[in-house]
């Protein structure tokens, strides 16, 4: 789905902050039902169910993708986002020996271990395998340099993934059960 556009959302919330940070995602801290990312609903009253505050935002979102979409990366793609996780040389070694079958044997065969899979699932296992808790903002800001997609929705669900800090201006923090909410 092309977007190209700022709109309000909700981020529940017990912390009081006025930016967030790229050091939660992938904590136990966070939320990860879609992966590493920053979630919203555009519904206000949503983000009790997520602590007593409430952060309001606008968000610049220039194209998303469906939760469920069934779309897929290509290799090449997949083959970059591999090797920017800097923990690259350790992880590749889950694929095979790469000083006896040779590197590049080696990412092709991870590489196409990825490449059955859905966007989502595809983002979600290369974070899980190869990039350690503290870096998915190194894979996400590559993820949406390659491929333009910088949010994933749920929509039915009223769930907004934004997946870099830089596309969320807060406007404020206050708290969850303030009647003050533009549902």
């Amino acid at each position: 789905m092309k977007m190209k556009k700022e709109i309000t959302l909700y981020h529940g919330t017990d912390e009081l902050f006025d930016e967030f940070s790229n050091e939660f995602l992938g904590t136990e801290k966070s939320i990860d039902q879609y992966g590493s990312g920053f979630y919203f609903y555009s519904m206000a009253s949503k983000t009790v169910l997520h602590g007593g505050l409430r952060v309001t935002a606008n968000v610049t979102i220039n194209k998303a993708i469906s939760h469920n979409s069934t779309k897929k990366l290509t290799r090449d793609q997949i083959e970059t986002l591999l090797l920017t996780s800097p923990s690259f040389d350790d992880r590749i070694l889950n694929f095979g020996d790469t000083e006896f079958e040779g590197m590049d044997k080696v990412l092709k065969i991870a590489v196409k271990t990825y490449s059955t899979l859905s966007i989502l699932e595809c983002l979600n296992c290369i974070g899980n395998d190869f990039f350690e808790t503290g870096d998915a903002h190194l894979l996400l800001s590559k993820f949406v340099k390659l491929t333009g997609i910088d949010c994933i929705t749920d929509l039915s669900r009223d769930i907004y993934v934004i997946l870099t800090k830089n596309q969320i201006n807060i406007i404020s923090c206050n708290n969850a059960d303030d009647e003050d909410s533009e549902d």
